[in-house]
């Protein structure tokens, strides 16, 4: 029997289903931050650290070892101007363990020796874009680092004075070229501010957090807002 019209419902907005990733060029993580990867480059001048919020229902670990995620994961990469956007990188991705009945930070599989003094990294390797799909095409602004000109000498002196080194700082922009060939224009400073890259950003932190403390972990925070779909 088909349904009445008085059993069908409106709904006041149009629903709108979130994407399962985004893409923010953001600051430099500093150092001591927890979900700092241990062996992230610093950007130089014509690159851009691009940070990576994705929905993973499960993580390959190795060749044939998938774990359930069903959460946000966080990732960063350094874009160059005038070359695509991939790699591999790392992430801090807590695991559920069945055996602690929590969530752990493992140690990353294969990761060679580690440095006298250094912890092992925990978590898992991620690729979080397919090769060839976000190509940099142009990166400006960052943090310069400016060498004054001379100082003519002081009157009576043989010498020239030189000043030191100026450190400049202004947001970082990047045109991408996405698959269809649209562009996009994404600012260090307006990315930074978005609330739900924020929000997700921060439901990261205190998962890891949490992890390492050995406590529990939050529920996933609302998700929304903008960045690029992949």
């Amino acid at each position: 029997m088909p349904p009445q019209d008085d059993q069908w419902f409106t709904f006041p907005q149009r629903v709108k289903v979130p994407q399962s990733g985004y893409v923010y060029v953001v600051d430099p993580i500093p150092p001591g931050k927890v979900n700092k990867p241990l062996r992230q480059p610093n950007p130089d001048k014509g690159e851009a650290v691009v940070q990576f919020q994705q929905w993973y229902r499960e993580l390959n670990i190795q060749e044939r070892l998938a774990e359930p995620i069903g959460d946000w994961v966080q990732s960063e990469l350094i874009a160059t101007r005038g070359q695509f956007v991939y790699g591999k990188t790392f992430a801090p991705v807590p695991f559920w363990s069945k055996t602690e009945n929590t969530f752990v930070l493992r140690e990353l599989p294969n990761d060679g020796a580690v440095p006298k003094g250094k912890e092992p990294r925990r978590g898992a390797e991620v690729i979080p874009l397919p090769p060839r799909y976000l190509l940099a095409v142009d990166v400006v602004g960052g943090k310069p680092t400016i060498a004054q000109a001379k100082v003519p000498a002081n009157v009576g002196e043989a010498k020239t004075n030189r000043a030191g080194l100026v450190d400049d700082q202004s947001a970082t922009e990047v045109l991408f070229l996405l698959p269809d060939g649209t562009l996009q224009v994404h600012s260090s400073a307006k990315d930074k501010a978005d609330p739900d890259r924020k929000a997700r950003e921060e439901h990261f932190k205190k998962w890891v957090e949490e992890t390492e403390k050995g406590g529990p972990s939050g529920p996933p925070a609302k998700k929304g807002g903008g960045g690029i779909d992949f």
